[in-house]
């Protein structure tokens, strides 16, 4: 078979998924659950409960199936382990992956409605198949942790915000907040998404200048204020209050305090004088804050092996370039745009409070949204290289 004929079949076979609904749902569905299902065989994840936060959240969903709440942070992830169990039994791994992919291949086909809604099918199509093969994706879909149902329930918060941003639809704003709500079950920092959100859907409604110039500046004014709020507010109340001698330091702010550039806490008993410090020097503190920004968004972490690092890059270069196109030629969805940067802005923020994580999972909802801008930065390229070449 010659080189053209090839291309024929392979013209036809695009077609006929493109054309037809139900089998593109079909194909992205299955190729997601098999790349995962490889994925997780070659590297695996936890082999084992016992595993640094694994282990709490299997011991909070044990507590919640006895009829006991051990606390609320992450309530949603505590009842989502619990439902598997219940119907599954306790500390069933192969459950939790099996549900774990189910999950996971949801959202991919949740981010094709999402890359739909923000510009056109083909960038929902190329945003499907960036989500099935993203690196990070796969990896933390083997875990026990809160990335996969966290993942998903963002997902569908977007394309519901996305939704609205086109059609205006008082239920699907409903549903975006919904959706948002459980995001912040399943990890708290979703809960801070609110206040971009309900910015953003203000900006969009107002009809006066002056109102939208406020809700741009006044964030602005706060992300500044933060170095100084934090080292004079609110560290000092938290080590008043909280009961953080005992060993355990459960206040974010508190463990960003103690963060080193491996991603972990210095010693609890620093904590002190770290205040101290931070509070007569809050340019100190926002230096620390530029070090985890730096830290959040790198490609891999210091310790990487040669082909760990190969692979990133591989990956994440093109992905962040992408992106970057996206952002320069985001006019035509500039108010869909504003809100995925503004949900990025925070998680960033959010970080540079708290604990940069040397796993960089923490950077996994960042990612997620900047799919979008990948996608479209990819499609509008392919456009103007059509354009430019094809006649």
């Amino acid at each position: 078979m010659r080189s053209n004929e090839y291309f024929v079949v392979l013209k036809k076979i695009f077609n006929f998924f493109y054309l037809n609904r139900i089998e593109l749902f079909c194909l992205l569905f299955i190729l997601a659950a098999i790349t995962r299902i490889v994925f997780i065989k070659m590297f695996g994840g936890f082999s084992v409960f016992s595993c640094s936060d694994t282990s709490a959240y299997v011991m909070r969903a044990e507590s919640l199936l006895s009829g006991k709440i051990v606390s609320f942070s992450t309530f949603g992830y505590t009842c989502y382990l619990a439902i598997i169990f219940k119907i599954f039994g306790c500390q069933n791994l192969f459950a939790v992956h099996l549900v774990n992919i189910f999950i996971s291949s949801l959202t991919v086909l949740t981010v094709f409605f999402a890359g739909k809604e923000f510009y056109n099918k083909n960038v929902g199509i190329l945003a499907a198949f960036i989500c099935i093969f993203h690196v990070r994706l796969l990896l933390w879909t083997g875990y026990i942790l809160t990335e996969t149902p966290f993942a998903l329930f963002l997902s569908l918060a977007v394309l519901y915000f996305f939704k609205f941003s086109n059609a205006k639809q008082p239920r699907d704003l409903l549903f975006s907040f919904i959706f948002l709500f459980l995001t912040g079950l399943m990890r708290d920092v979703g809960f801070l998404l609110f206040i971009p959100a309900g910015a953003w859907v203000l900006f969009l409604y107002s009809k006066q200048r002056l109102i939208k110039i406020l809700l741009v500046l006044l964030p602005t004014a706060f992300l500044f204020s933060v170095p100084w709020v934090i080292t004079n507010k609110l560290s000092p109340a938290y080590v008043a209050s909280v009961p953080w001698q005992n060993g355990t330091i459960d206040v974010e702010i508190l463990k960003g305090l103690l963060w080193n550039e491996s991603g972990r806490g210095e010693s609890n008993d620093l904590l002190l004088s770290k205040v101290a410090q931070y509070e007569k020097n809050p340019h100190e503190y926002a230096k620390l804050m530029l070090r985890k920004l730096k830290s959040y968004w790198r490609i891999f972490i210091p310790e990487a092996s040669c082909k760990h690092r190969i692979i990133n890059s591989f990956f994440f270069i093109p992905f962040y370039l992408l992106t970057a196109l996206g952002l320069v030629f985001c006019r035509p969805v500039c108010r869909k745009t504003s809100l995925l940067v503004a949900f990025i802005l925070v998680f960033t923020l959010a970080s540079m409070i708290g604990i940069v994580d040397f796993d960089l999972r923490y950077r996994l909802p960042a990612d997620l949204l900047m799919i979008f801008l990948s996608a479209y930065g990819g499609v509008i390229l392919f456009e103007k290289l059509k354009n430019k070449y094809v006649k």
